[in-house]
């Protein structure tokens, strides 16, 4: 291919002046809209990489937090079938009472 030939998206001549690896994003409506409220907050266009950064961090704080509620909600199922197999916390004579009076309150 010679210096003028482009690769096959057209975008770039075949040699491109990076080793790095290219990304692109299309600007769907929701895009779109992120990119208007932060030219609109910063009065200027938004730097992209900049915001894959600080995205990046958003996203991993997230995921950190779901997984440590995934965990909690494993840990208290767990804890719930280990009391009901055991019967520790139970209040046997309050569930007989519950079974006797048809859970009616006094």
């Amino acid at each position: 291919m010679g210096r003028d030939e482009r690769c096959c998206t057209r975008c770039y001549p075949r040699s491109v002046p990076t080793k790095r690896k290219r990304h692109s994003v299309t600007e769907t409506d929701e895009v779109g809209a992120a990119l208007r409220r932060v030219e609109a907050a910063t009065g200027g266009r938004p730097d992209l990489a900049e915001l894959v950064v600080l995205g990046s961090e958003v996203k991993v704080r997230r995921t950190g937090e779901e997984r440590r509620q995934q965990q909690r909600q494993v840990a208290l199922r767990q804890r719930f079938l280990e009391r009901t197999r055991t019967g520790e916390g139970i209040d046997v004579e309050a569930l007989e009472r519950a079974r006797r009076a048809g859970w009616r309150h006094d």
